[in-house]
């Protein structure tokens, strides 16, 4: 499955934002729905568009492109179910949000816009949420922690059958016995769970997007930490005089640490640009002290810092 996204035009993100307007809309009116339900209606939003405008959604996993960025700026959100394994998504109606108790915003989102007005009415007091981005990243846990959070499976290294190359996330076979850290599969069939063999020699089954939309992402990016192969490219580039920071994996970034760095300054928040799925501005106004806690979360190597 390859989930990398190419660049937006402005075209593109007219009409990207447009299928984003009426997938929140679908959602709405269902309460909550599952990954699959989404990404079903996201290609049946898309197939209900002219043939020369399907072009930039030309994938059968629509809900990368249209659905996640919804996710990583919070417009929509994720619940659980105790009676369920599967993850249900909703979407937020207006949030005002106080940043370390000196910034407050309020997201007003054109397409949920109507639904907000409603609610508000019900409600006089908006939902307010306090948030710090540094005390979040202070605790966030380091991508190796969250990889042992799978669950470990008691197979056999044998039975890896496909590799999945992390630059075009595409499996092939193995060519050789070697096994070495990596993303598995026992079988070459799209629905066929994958496996992560680590570092230690450990075998985690990788959960399925319906059951954590980070996890896939994840031991991506523990490869890229781990596998000398892929440590050729930092993840991160910071200029240190501009306070930026360019994700060279923003479509890899885990979605509340792209939350988080995107509350750092707020005006990001409600930024058109991150409606798209690999947005080319870089985060702003991000201190050493965030680069510090990027780089105990991933590695010293995983930010190049650049100075004039």
């Amino acid at each position: 499955m390859n989930t990398e996204i190419s660049s937006t035009n402005d075209e593109d993100l007219e009409l990207l934002y447009h299928i984003q307007k009426i997938l929140a809309c679908w959602i709405y009116s269902q309460g909550f729905a599952s990954w699959n339900r989404i990404n079903r209606t996201c290609r049946n939003i898309i197939l209900s568009l002219p043939i020369e405008k399907q072009k930039y959604f030309n994938t059968d996993y629509p809900i990368f492109k249209v659905f996640i960025p919804m996710l990583r700026t919070g417009s929509a959100e994720v619940c659980k179910n105790n009676e369920r394994v599967p993850l249900l998504y909703f979407m937020n109606h207006d949030t005002s949000y106080s940043i370390e108790e000196t910034v407050s915003i309020t997201r007003k989102y054109p397409f949920i816009s109507i639904y907000s007005k409603q609610l508000i009415k019900e409600n006089d007091n908006h939902l307010r949420k306090t948030f710090s981005p540094i005390d979040f990243l202070q605790q966030y846990p380091p991508i190796e922690q969250q990889i042992k959070s799978f669950s470990i499976q008691e197979i056999s290294k044998s039975q890896f059958r496909d590799i999945c190359d992390i630059n075009t996330y595409q499996f092939k076979t193995i060519a050789n016995e070697e096994i070495e850290t990596g993303i598995y599969k026992t079988k070459d069939l799209v629905w066929y769970p994958s496996y992560l063999f680590s570092q230690e020699n450990t075998i985690y089954r990788i959960p399925y997007y319906d059951e954590n939309p980070d996890a896939l992402n994840l031991a991506r990016l523990y490869v890229r930490l781990t596998n000398s192969f892929y440590q050729t490219k930092p993840l991160f580039e910071y200029d240190v005089n501009l306070k930026e920071l360019k994700c060279l994996r923003y479509s890899e970034l885990p979605i509340l640490l792209t939350r988080a760095l995107l509350l750092v300054f707020p005006n990001q928040f409600t930024d058109k640009e991150f409606c798209k799925p690999n947005p080319q501005k870089p985060f702003q106004n991000i201190s050493m002290t965030e680069i510090v806690e990027l780089e105990r979360i991933f590695s010293k190597q995983s930010v190049q810092i650049k100075k004039r």
